[in-house]
């Protein structure tokens, strides 16, 4: 049996049942298998020249990376491809460029894939005003807080947030699957949520900005290529293709009609009697050649009016916020304090190799009751936003996104609240409480230093909290592991978690007689 690894060698095999991998490592060809062969990268991959034949049927392992990667039959994790016969192949991973770039396309989506799906384009009006009125500091916090509800209605929606892009969002549907009706009933009812969530944000904005924003919104349906693009230490799973440049320029295109939200005419026959439209247009998109028509997106009818009602309910949190996390856990009656968010951080340290990896937790929200004349009485508790885990490394992030560890796609979130509050000294205290980590729940110790209160630069009056505690990431179902040829593995099982807290008194409320 003979082996071709072209550009390396010509193996001439007399014995068979091992994979590929095993025969070029015994062969001196430097096969690069950052997992050491468990099929949890993609970094032994190779491309079957000829003789693909000649090779065992892929496993389950090789199946779900395949599936993930969307490789052609031709590509094979050398680590579970076991030759028969004569085969000719190349290795594809050949330098550390390439091992970072591998591992930067672990996504739970498809990677390198032409699809149908829907695009949504979402741009806010009167913006600009907005920035040259206000203070840097305030529009960034405007805007956050306004792209969270927005996104909201987007994952709310069973949609996927491509980017923000400045005072734009873009966002795909239908992703997963292959029903393109369903893709756009979502895409639609996303829009009717925007349009209802910019209703309510624009009360806040008046009584604190006397300002209000508008938006306008672009659907199209259409074929596209999806996979992970960008340099190798910020790729980003997004969409190119004619179907995402349709959705832009039909929202430029609201402008020009004085509507607020134009859908194509695709998307128009699909919804069918789903949808209540108001103004047909023929109009001149840029970069097509000839007119579109297009319509205007006046409401939702029937099943997805009841859906959006749900959604919007009094006390009913979208599904991937938990539920009874915030206030009504927490003992009201203590004075309520906020975070000072550009100074307090949510981070994490775990062992690995001779060194370790650091990271933070880039989207969360805390709520803290504190008594200063009675800490004991302390309550605090948060919600962390797993997908907004950054190491600085984008390829590892990913990883860290994935089935592996956080699993994301189906544990959006983390959850910490606290149970029980201990004074040691006036600078220590102990804070117990449950943390929630995917679908497991561990009581968890912070040793916490109570930092000096000061007044800052502007007299606001701060206090400042560092709060250490340790986990065992296998007591919360994340044991993935890399083996080392001398025998331990290289990630660590402890998880050092590091809360720096900084926070000031919220302001008092009244409520209206």
């Amino acid at each position: 049996m003979l082996l071709e690894f072209q550009g390396d060698a010509l193996i001439e095999a007399d014995e068979q049942g091992k994979t590929l991998l095993e025969y070029s490592l015994a062969n001196d060809i430097p096969h690069i298998h950052e997992c050491y062969g468990s099929a949890r990268c993609s970094t032994c991959r190779v491309r079957i020249v000829s003789g693909g034949e000649n090779l065992s049927e892929r496993n389950e392992a090789e199946l779900r990376i395949a599936k993930m990667k969307g490789w052609p039959d031709y590509i094979r994790l050398a680590c579970q491809a076991r030759p028969t016969g004569d085969v000719v192949l190349k290795r594809l991973v050949l330098d550390d460029e390439d091992i970072r770039l591998a591992w930067s396309e672990v996504s739970r989506y498809r990677s390198g894939v032409e699809k149908e799906i829907v695009v949504l384009f979402l741009d806010v009006e009167k913006f600009t005003g907005f920035t040259e009125k206000n203070l840097p500091y305030d529009v960034i916090h405007i805007m956050n807080r306004f792209f969270n509800r927005l996104g909201d209605a987007v994952q709310d929606n069973n949609g996927y947030i491509d980017k923000f892009i400045g005072d734009s969002i873009m966002a795909l549907f239908g992703l997963e699957g292959d029903d393109v009706r369903e893709a756009c009933l979502d895409a639609l009812s996303c829009a009717i949520s925007m349009r209802n969530e910019l209703d309510s944000f624009n009360i806040y904005l008046r009584d604190n900005f006397d300002h209000e924003f508008s938006i306008r919104i672009g659907i199209s349906l259409g074929p596209v290529i999806l996979g992970n693009l960008g340099h190798r230490d910020r790729a980003q799973y997004t969409a190119l293709g004619p179907a995402v440049n349709t959705a832009s320029r039909l929202e430029k295109a609201n402008k020009a009609i004085g509507t607020s939200t134009l859908i194509s005419s695709r998307v128009y026959e699909i919804a069918g009697d789903a949808i209540h439209v108001g103004r047909k247009a023929r109009v001149q998109l840029r970069g097509q050649a000839e007119p579109q028509v297009v319509y205007e997106l006046v409401d939702v009818a029937g099943e997805l009016q009841k859906k959006i009602a749900t959604q919007s309910e009094p006390g009913r949190e979208a599904t991937t916020r938990p539920v009874g996390v915030f206030v009504a856990d927490l003992p009201t009656r203590l004075p309520a304090w906020e975070t000072d968010n550009d100074h307090t951080e949510i981070g994490f340290e775990v062992d690995y190799l001779t060194t370790s990896v650091r990271g933070i937790f880039r989207v969360y929200l805390v709520d803290i009751r504190y008594d200063e004349d009675h800490p004991e009485r302390t309550a605090l508790s948060a919600i962390i936003k797993t997908s907004s885990v950054d190491t600085f490394v984008a390829a590892r992030d990913n990883h860290l996104r994935s089935a592996d560890f956080f699993d994301s796609n189906n544990y959006p979130n983390m959850t910490f609240t606290s149970t029980a509050a201990e004074v040691v000294s006036d600078n220590e205290m102990k804070l117990k409480g449950n943390l929630t980590i995917r679908d497991t729940t561990r009581e968890v110790e912070f040793v916490v230093t109570v930092c000096r209160p000061l007044a800052d630069a502007w007299g606001v009056y701060k206090r400042g909290f560092v709060g250490v505690a340790t986990v065992d990431r296998y007591d919360f179902g994340i044991p993935f592991n890399l083996p080392l040829p001398a025998g331990p593995n290289a990630i660590g099982r402890e998880v050092r978690i590091r809360l720096v807290l900084q926070i000031h008194r919220a302001a008092a409320t009244t409520d209206a007689t």
